[in-house]
């Protein structure tokens, strides 16, 4: 009988090491991604702000094919870097690991030099379409897809690779150099809609360049034992793996929310700005919210992955772990956001942000959906089960472009989108916990903690009263500053201190966080988890010592 017998070995952590990393890791993720959301807020104020009605009208077009650039540049290989990346820094291959990435930078190269040709073609009736002139910007946009793409594929292997601390560090910089520069190009210069969009390439052309000079002294050590079982990741594997992200890709390109914001557009080109609206208004909650929860996605997906190969059984615990952590991150920023979103969006862009509150504040809800489809997505990439996603998703967004094309046929108003989104939504969520219970094993959805979490976030709507202030505030802000914004965000933090404050507090009455949570707590390193822990969690459920 011959059988291999592993011995423990020091260089190879635990399971409970691997959850312990990602514990310690999260936080500078996490951190960076709150400045990065701060700053992408201040630069959109900074855009609203500097460019006329017109100007932000089509900055909002030319980002919705922005996305289109990105889905299609990226040919899947991004998330693939992550996938693999983190496969073979697991097994220490260094040599492997830069050629996969060099491979996959140079596909993407080709793939935007074929967008660049298909948009300057496509330009003329783009032009007409939105009864509008484009010009330089349109060229623009697919250089800021390029610089987008290739610093997203050098990030995830970053990523994969547990070099977190250099990608919080340089996520911070590119933040700060996107407002800063998109106000000089715009003001200074007078670039108008190509400012913004040269302002943003600036702030992703930096984090690009570092990480492009640093690959070469990228270093990682073997994490599984040498002669641990593995499939090499051939051509075959990636290609199969990115195919399967890329057709989901296409089927954004023709049902997801850009299409949306394009239809807007076209039923609705009698009303000025409505397509810059109602991009406004989908903007904030998607910023607010997708700035935390994708943030974490390629640590998760890559701690998944390694925790994944070291023991298999132990996925179940993981995805409702993740459940978890995304429940505590939504939660909170929706319960806060239907009492103050759309005053902060007044403060934001003023009387375009007025405008665009209502349908931000109706459409925030739409966020929880996040909940249910980021686990299972990381289930089935991990399983290299993605492709099965792609027929579901077919008829999802058949349905819900045809139920926002109906409708807006038939009532020309943005409210028509609101609702179209929550009927979406409806039909989205049965399916996807249909395919996670058959392809992944189950859904390891938490519904005590959830519930829990809810009860929780309840109290946040005994701050409703505040808004009566809201004028105070900005009467304060003209008296003091000349400026009405000013009180008005002076109100905003206040309001945001109080309202953790009252969470964390109905957090620790509720007991949301219990036994099984303490462990990620343990194994936390950063600064101040002890004072955090005695703020959220009741005394007998802390470690002994805490």
């Amino acid at each position: 009988m011959n059988s291999q017998t592993h011995q423990p070995n020091e260089n190879i952590p635990s399971p409970e090491t691997v959850t312990g990393t990602f514990t310690r890791l999260a936080p500078w993720t996490l951190g960076a991604r709150l400045f990065v959301m701060v700053m992408a807020i201040i630069a959109t104020s900074v855009l609203t702000r500097t460019m006329t009605k017109q100007e932000w009208n089509d900055y909002s077009l030319l980002k919705n094919m922005w996305w289109y650039v990105w889905l299609v540049g990226q040919m899947g290989l991004s998330e693939a870097a992550l996938r693999f990346g983190a496969e073979l820094s697991a097994r220490g291959d260094v040599r492997g690991f830069r050629r996969l990435i060099a491979k996959m930078l140079f596909l993407q190269c080709l793939a935007i030099a074929g967008m660049l040709v298909f948009f300057v073609l496509l330009r003329g009736w783009l032009d007409i379409m939105f009864s509008t002139r484009f010009g330089f910007a349109l060229i623009m946009m697919v250089i800021l897809g390029g610089v987008t793409i290739f610093k997203e594929t050098l990030r995830q292997g970053y990523v994969a690779a547990y070099w977190i601390k250099l990608v919080a560090l340089m996520s911070v910089i590119g933040a700060v150099a996107f407002p800063l520069s998109s106000y000089i190009y715009i003001k200074v210069f007078r670039w108008g809609v190509v400012g913004g969009l040269a302002g943003e390439a600036t702030g992703y052309g930096l984090m690009l360049l570092v990480f492009a000079v640093g690959l070469p002294r990228l270093r990682f050590k073997r994490t599984v034992p040498e002669d641990a079982p593995h499939e090499p990741v051939t051509g075959y594997r990636i290609f199969r793996y990115s195919g399967a992200i890329v057709s989901n890709n296409i089927l954004t390109l023709l049902f997801g929310p850009q299409i949306i914001i394009f239809l807007v557009g076209y039923f609705l080109r009698s009303e000025e700005g409505a397509a810059g609206t109602y991009n406004l208004a989908s903007l904030m909650p998607t910023q607010a919210i997708s700035f935390f929860t994708l943030a974490i996605v390629p640590l998760v997906t890559a701690m998944l992955t390694k925790a994944y190969y070291q023991d298999k059984s132990r996925l179940p615990e993981l995805l409702r772990s993740y459940y978890k952590l995304l429940i505590v991150m939504i939660l909170p920023l929706i319960a806060v956001g239907l009492i103050f979103l759309d005053k902060g969006l007044e403060v934001l862009s003023g009387l375009r942000g007025l405008e665009a509150g209502g349908f931000a504040i109706a459409l925030l809800p739409l966020q929880l959906m996040i909940i249910i489809l980021l686990p299972v997505a990381a289930g089935l990439r991990i399983l290299e089960k993605a492709q099965w996603m792609i027929v579901p998703r077919i008829f999802s967004g058949i349905a819900g472009v045809g139920v926002v094309a109906a409708l807006l046929a038939i009532w020309p108003d943005l409210w028509s989108v609101v609702l179209a989104g929550y009927a979406r939504s409806l039909f989205i969520a049965p399916i996807t916990i249909y395919i996670s219970t058959r392809l992944i094993g189950g859904f390891y959805f938490p519904y005590r903690f959830f519930s829990k979490a809810v009860l929780a976030c309840l109290p946040v709507a005994l701050l409703y009263p505040l808004r009566f202030l809201w004028p105070y505030a900005q009467r304060l802000g003209e008296d003091f500053v000349g400026k009405p914004a000013v009180g008005g965000l002076v109100f905003l933090i206040g309001a945001g201190i109080i309202s953790v404050m009252v969470l964390a507090v109905s957090a620790r009455l509720t007991g949301l966080f219990g036994p099984d949570e303490m462990k990620y707590f343990r194994n936390a390193k950063f600064p101040g988890i002890n004072l955090l822990m005695k703020l959220l969690v009741s005394r007998r459920h802390r470690p002994v010592g805490a």
